[in-house]
């Protein structure tokens, strides 16, 4: 099953620390954590005094144990949900998923489609497990949750110029895409 601590690494790095970018519709933030979000989870400290311990427990809590990640066996595909849940809200992430699993299940031979609720039930977990049972579906599930997250991206800096600011870093950095050339049938 996937790895809470693994995945937290890799979110921690992308975020970094402390930022107030007067672009960034989340405004004040510290490990990626906003400043709403702090306090709907009992944070009312300034933000830059923000600990470790306290943005992890919000991590926990609010995205990974949200989405059921404990329950996905694939680490990267867990990752890549909870990096996109952070950065684009957990039921955006898991829609994106459901999405996804909905449109390489061969028509249902493969796995039955999921509902596009944005939950982790069990259908969708059951999903992603049988998706990712095989190194070429669990590849071609990354590359189309990347392809739905991009588009997201896309959507909302045309919606909002200031987040032009910020497209570069999320397509860079924020979308994983699998290596090409995985050979056989889904």
């Amino acid at each position: 099953m996937a790895n809470f601590e693994v995945a937290l690494a890799r979110i921690l790095i992308d975020e970094g620390g402390y930022s107030n970018n007067p672009n960034d519709a989340g405004g004040e933030t510290k490990y990626g954590i906003t400043k709403e979000t702090a306090r709907a989870y009992g944070y009312f400290g300034p933000m830059r005094a923000l600990m470790p311990d306290f943005a992890k427990k919000i991590y926990k809590d609010g995205y990974w144990s949200l989405a059921n990640l404990d329950e996905v066996k694939s680490q990267k595909v867990a990752e890549e949900v909870f990096d996109c849940g952070v950065n684009c809200g957990v039921t955006s992430a898991v829609r994106f998923l459901q999405r996804a699993l909905n449109v390489l299940n061969k028509r249902g031979v493969l796995w039955q489609d999921v509902v596009r609720d944005g939950v982790m039930g069990p259908k969708t977990l059951e999903a992603v497990n049988i998706a990712t049972n095989k190194h070429y579906n669990e590849q071609a599930l990354l590359i189309l949750l990347a392809v739905l997250r991009g588009e997201y991206y896309v959507r909302i800096a045309e919606k909002r110029d200031q987040n032009e600011e910020f497209m570069l870093g999320w397509v860079l950095h924020r979308l994983s895409v699998a290596p090409i050339g995985i050979g056989g049938e889904i």
